[in-house]
Order: structure tokens, then sequence, then C-alpha cells
């Protein structure tokens, strides 16, 4: 997730985190709430009656102004509202929330700093500013914001999410890998915990953990897409190609509309041929760059590869069809046209070979002469 998509908690919405650009409502429970608590401390100390009874008054309207996504009116509005009521954390952490709307951040960290110093045991307010300080790429000071908010409320997985992203944008893999763990002591069966550790572990180079989380995701979630595509990436990693077939296999069965599972999975194939070739297994190697052709025959690497292969074999006349395929597709593929015209000469071709000589010298000058001192000098 980068930074600039995470959102912002709204005044009144304690311990919820929605889209910045989703039109919050402050409900008329919520209100209720807000003004129960209020009504016990004014029983409390029927002094402070009037101040209160205000405060709600101000709340509401704030709550109306952001219904109707007015930041400036907002801003002005919590300007009045915190020179009437200094100490009021809420009236502070509203005009943060207007100056984080219409981006004027540093301003936006000055009164999330004061709702702060009224009330530091404020979770929603410190998520805020290390939003903010994240918009404007001070990251350490995010991480000690997000830190903060984590404290106060560890239950809440966006903090903790929040704080991971953040320490993977410093490449702090394993503070983000504990920060996972944390998530996983919370909720075992927290399958997106699992999936976001695999990722940490990847990022962190370690391949063979991050196989183990993501099977433990899709464990608690047979459904989940992208665990099943980051395990067949990391099986790809390790060159465990038929595994990371049968993981991309379950994304189509979950997916089959995904354009880019079918992508990855002809690449697959193809890694899986490539490996098959370079231990010398042709007839294998062959019957993998079909079945990424069959997926995909508009994808000129498995056309080229098989060529390779069934040069390999002395298959020329396959070979040369196979290039051709290639070059059909990207008539631009320098290395395309040169592998035909060797397959050419192989296969006693020899008119074929100046006119691949032809055309590489306008493709590829320095590949043209290699190739014509190659397949044409005597």
């Amino acid at each position: 997730m980068s930074d600039n998509s995470r959102a912002i908690v709204p005044l009144g919405q304690r311990g919820v985190v929605v889209s910045v650009t989703r039109q919050i409502t402050i409900t008329e429970k919520l209100l209720k709430r807000i003004q129960s608590a209020q009504t016990q401390t004014v029983q409390n100390d029927p002094a402070l009656k009037t101040e209160q009874t205000t405060s709600a008054e101000w709340l509401k309207k704030a709550g109306e102004l952001w219904d109707k996504n007015d930041w400036p009116g907002l801003l002005n509005y919590s300007l009045r509202w915190t020179q009437a009521m200094h100490e009021d954390a809420e009236a502070w952490y509203s005009m943060g929330i207007a100056y984080h709307e219409i981006k004027q951040y540093p301003k936006a960290i000055e009164a999330y700093q004061q709702a702060i110093r009224i009330n530091p045991e404020d979770a929603d307010v410190w998520y805020n500013l290390g939003h903010v300080y994240c918009l404007i790429k001070q990251y350490p000071k995010a991480i000690e914001a997000y830190q903060q908010a984590v404290r106060i409320n560890p239950g809440f997985s966006d903090f903790r999410d929040s704080l991971r992203e953040t320490y993977i944008t410093l490449k702090q893999y394993p503070e983000a890998i504990e920060v996972c763990q944390q998530s996983i002591r919370i909720d075992p069966e927290d399958a997106s915990a699992w999936h976001n550790l695999g990722e940490a572990y990847e990022l962190n180079g370690q391949t063979g953990k991050a196989i183990e989380a993501c099977q433990q995701a899709i464990r608690i979630d047979p459904e989940y897409e992208s665990a099943w595509h980051n395990l067949g990436e990391a099986y790809n990693k390790l060159g465990k190609y038929p595994k990371a077939i049968e993981a991309y296999q379950q994304l189509i069965r979950i997916n089959p509309e995904d354009a880019c599972v079918w992508y990855d999975l002809v690449v697959t194939y193809n890694d899986l041929g490539t490996a098959y070739r370079k231990i010398k297994q042709y007839p294998k190697a062959i019957e993998a760059y079909q079945q990424a052709i069959k997926i995909n025959p508009e994808d000129p690497d498995a056309w080229y590869d098989m060529g390779i292969a069934y040069d390999e074999i002395k298959q020329y006349p396959k070979a040369i069809e196979a290039y051709q395929q290639a070059i059909r597709i990207d008539p631009e593929d320098a290395g395309a046209w040169c592998n035909l015209g060797n397959a050419y000469k192989l296969n006693g071709q020899t008119g074929k070979v100046m006119e691949v000589y032809k055309r590489l010298k306008t493709l590829d000058p320095n590949m043209a002469d290699k190739f014509f001192n190659k397949n044409m000098l005597p």
C-alpha cells in the first residue's frame, strides 16, 4: 500500500479506518454516545454544563462539515473552535484533519501535536500524525507515531499494518517481520497477518519461511488470491516450477478472468522449460513451452525458447517454425532473426541466410557482422 492511500481516522470514528475520500457520516447513535459521555461529566461537575454543551455542539457541526467534504469550511470552523476551547483535544484533532485533507501537512502536524499534548493516549491522533509524516517522507517520525498508536491500541490491525509498511519502505525488514509476528500472536487465525509475514520474509531474502507463511495464510483462507500468487512466485524463485504452476493454477481456479495470473503461469512454464533445457531434458522443455503457448499463443518468448530447444536436438525445421512465430509477433527481435538464420544454415537453406543477414543489418549491425562471419564467410 502506498503512503497516500492510507486512510485518515475521522472525527468520531475512533477505531475505524476508512478511505480518505469516503464520505463519513456521524450518526445519531454516535452523537448520543458522545453526548452521554458529556452528560456524565456535567453531572459530576455542574459548573461545566455550559462548556460541555458547547463542546457537543462544536463536534456536531464539525461532523456536518466532514459529511460534506467541506475542508476549508472545517478548517475555518476548527480555528474558531480552538480559540473558543483551547484545551479541547477534539478541536485540535478537527483542525488537524482539515489541514491534512487540504495538504497543508506542517500545520496538520502542529494541530495533531496539540491534540496529543492534551490527550496523549489517543491512538487515532497518533495514527493520523504518522500518516502525515509518511506523506512528507519523514519515515522515522512516522514510525514513532505508529508505535504510539500500536502501544495504545495493540489490537487494531490497521495501526500495525501501517507500521509494517513504513518499516518496509525503509527496508527495515526484520522490524516488519516482528510487527507481523505480533499480529499473529494477537490472532493466530488472521490470514492477512500470515500473508504479510510471507511478504516480509521474502523481502528479507528468507524465501523458505515466506513459503511457510503463505501456506498458513492459505490454510486459513483457501481462496486468498494474493497468498496463492506469492506462493507461486516464491516457488518460482527457488526453481520449484511444478509447485509454482500448481499455485498459479489454484489462482486461476479462484479468478479465471485475471490476465496477470495467466501471464505468470506462462512465465513459469517458460522458466520450467528453460530449467529442463539446462539439464538437457529437451522433450520436457518443449512440452513446457507448448503449455505456455497453449495459454498464450502470442507470447514471443515461449516461441523463441522452444526454437532453441528444437535447435538443441537438431530438429531444425521445427526450430525454424518456432523462430518464425516469434518474429511474426515481434518483428524487431534481432536475436530471433539471428537464430532463424542459424537454423536455416544448419537445415541447408542457404538462400534464406542472406535474407536474414540483410534484415539483421537494419536491426543490429553488430549482431549482423557476427552472423556474417559465422554463417556466410567460407
